[in-house]
């Protein structure tokens, strides 16, 4: 008994304790603290801390300041401009571990890597602060993070205190847009460069959730077929249009490889039934007598040595249309035949400027 008053009398007094520290007038609450006291709005936002999560109202876009002057995938550090590089997969995944959403964007001098705070995919308008690096890699709710790796010297920048990321999620497509970003340098040898300042907009629209991490065996502008690579670029590519008698849209990619003396060709037709105007996803199919897909399908051809022949395997052919009015085309594990026989798996990640 006299243990069980004993404990009590240990519970009562550390809460009382807990009390009198948060009403004690020489401990002063700071913006970091985990608690929500001086005049805070939330939880170490708002009042005398920086504003809380903004939700933009529906209907309503998250724009920028500078809204007017920025151009879709375009960053500027302090005064370059950067492209956020075409056809290159930005990763996006949630962090569970350290509670926050990233995202991870190659250009053509470095990358930004952008974190949200939550560990969820975020699908509102809202306008998040910035704030340092947290030492605990996570992040207080309404904040988000910029790194930036600069890809000629390799330092490294963070950002501070007191500026914004404006996000603006629309018809599955994400856009990020920040105004006069100061970034601070991580660390720092001699005098030079301890800070940059970044404004730009970055337009994302997510690839179809089935293809996601499907082409990791290949990058951009290449094909795979029965494990040997092939590498190509824009020059590479023929495009033809529906003609009379040939009812679909053409693509052929000529490459070659390292591992043989061949030329690879490969031909993809898409049914002609839709402008290649709107994202697709296609059913990929054996050639019909006429070499025409039917509505909503496609088909696919690989020559090196023999040629070889897509079937009827329910396998899919995934079409992007980016904002830059690239074609992306995406397709993995495609059972490809050799008169009635599978020879091999072909998997490919295309980009084509139209």
């Amino acid at each position: 008994m006299q243990r069980i008053l004993y404990a009590l009398i240990i519970i009562i007094a550390t809460g009382a304790c807990k009390l009198q520290e948060q009403d004690n007038p020489l401990v002063v609450g700071t913006c970091r603290d985990g608690i929500k006291n001086q005049d805070e709005e939330g939880v170490d936002c708002g009042g005398v801390c920086l504003a809380c999560l903004v939700q933009v109202p529906a209907g309503q876009d998250a724009w920028s300041p500078c809204h007017e002057s920025l151009k879709s995938n375009i960053v500027t550090i302090s005064g370059t401009a950067f492209t956020v590089i075409p056809g290159t997969t930005i990763v996006d995944a949630p962090q569970l571990k350290g509670k926050y959403y990233e995202y991870t964007i190659p250009m053509q001098n470095g990358s930004l890597r952008i974190w949200l705070a939550g560990g969820t995919k975020p699908t509102k308008n809202s306008i998040y602060n910035l704030t340092k690096t947290p030492s605990t890699d996570s992040l207080r709710r309404g904040f988000a993070h910029i790194y930036y790796k600069d890809g000629s010297s390799g330092i490294e920048y963070s950002s501070t205190d007191g500026h914004r990321l404006y996000m603006t999620v629309k018809n599955g497509t994400l856009t990020f847009e920040v105004c006069n970003v100061k970034l601070d340098r991580l660390s720092s040898y001699g005098d030079s460069n301890q800070s940059v300042t970044i404004d730009g907009q970055i337009v994302y629209k997510a690839p179809p959730p089935m293809i996601y991490g499907c082409n990791r065996l290949v990058t951009t502008n290449q094909f795979m077929f029965d494990g040997s690579i092939s590498t190509f670029d824009q020059s590479n590519i023929e495009y033809s249009e529906p003609r009379p008698g040939a009812d679909y849209y053409e693509f052929r990619i000529t490459a070659s490889s390292s591992s043989s003396y061949y030329t690879k060709t490969l031909y993809i037709r898409l049914s002609a039934d839709r402008a290649l105007t709107a994202d697709r996803v296609y059913t990929i199919t054996e050639s019909t007598a006429a070499n025409s897909p039917k509505p909503g399908e496609a088909y696919i051809a690989y020559n090196s040595s023999y040629t070889y022949y897509s079937g009827k395997s329910n396998d899919k052919l995934y079409m992007t249309i980016t904002p830059e009015n690239q074609v992306k085309f995406e397709f993995c594990a495609v059972d490809m035949f050799y008169y009635s026989y599978t020879e091999g798996l072909l998997y490919g990640l295309i980009m084509y400027q139209r």
